[in-house]
């Protein structure tokens, strides 16, 4: 009962740990980014195709990497065009550094 209870503690610690989505207010970013010469329209469109790509990506992306991209990209006008340029250059660096399998070298 006591190990039962240290497992669900301890997971609940990992969890707590992962970094979530953060929510982001499309809605204002856009209107600052319309201020700037960019049409609004076309903001909330590349904010929408971003989002919805970080949804497939970004629980596979390692909590350590995930922290780096939110501080790295936070503030009042982080955007979700950025978070999932980081997620996806997160995950290329995952994949290089997996361990693969070592086989030896053939000759012919």
């Amino acid at each position: 009962m006591a190990l039962t209870a240290l497992l669900g503690l301890i997971t609940t610690a990992v969890a707590r740990a992962e970094t979530p989505l953060p929510m982001i207010d499309v809605e204002s970013r856009c209107t600052v980014a319309a201020d700037r010469g960019i049409q609004r329209a076309d903001c909330i469109n590349s904010e929408q195709r971003a989002y919805d790509l970080l949804g497939s990506q970004w629980e596979r992306v390692e909590d350590r990497f995930r922290i780096g991209c939110v501080k790295q990209f936070g503030g009042v006008l982080m955007a979700y065009t950025a978070l999932a340029r980081c997620a996806a250059d997160s995950l290329m660096v995952q994949d290089l550094n997996r361990k693969r399998e070592e086989k030896p070298f053939r000759y012919r």
